[in-house]
């Protein structure tokens, strides 16, 4: 949800399929970093245009571990850059397609011209 500013209001929501309440949730940035989250749910603000700093739930009970990495960035700002990247593939792709339909399309034009060129000399 935008906020104005150009920030970016994201609530991530961290979950386990065991739904008793010895599950304890950590929220972490990078490797190292501060914890600074022991709720379920995590309210990010990003700017747009900011870098990403992704965030990681980790959901534990008293036998096991499990966790995730969301974006931010992916969030407010859609697909990361190599995915944006492969519409110019695509263009380029495209343009090729049509230029060799186009000079099909000369080819057969020339070749029926010339065949009806023929004709009329003899």
């Amino acid at each position: 949800m935008m906020a104005g500013n150009s920030i970016c209001n994201v609530t991530f929501t961290c979950s386990a399929r065991e739904g008793n309440k010895t599950i304890k949730y950590i929220w972490t940035r990078s490797a190292g970093a501060p914890v600074f989250s022991i709720e379920e749910s995590l309210l990010v603000q990003h700017r747009l245009g900011d870098e990403d700093l992704p965030v990681t739930c980790t959901a534990m009970n008293p036998v096991s571990n499990s966790s995730a990495s969301a974006s931010p960035k992916a969030a407010c700002e859609g697909p990361t850059l190599p995915q944006a990247m492969s519409l110019p593939y695509c263009h380029a792709k495209g343009i090729l397609v049509l230029g060799v339909l186009g000079t099909l399309l000369a080819g057969i034009l020339t070749v029926n011209v010339l065949a009806a060129w023929e004709q009329r000399q003899h």
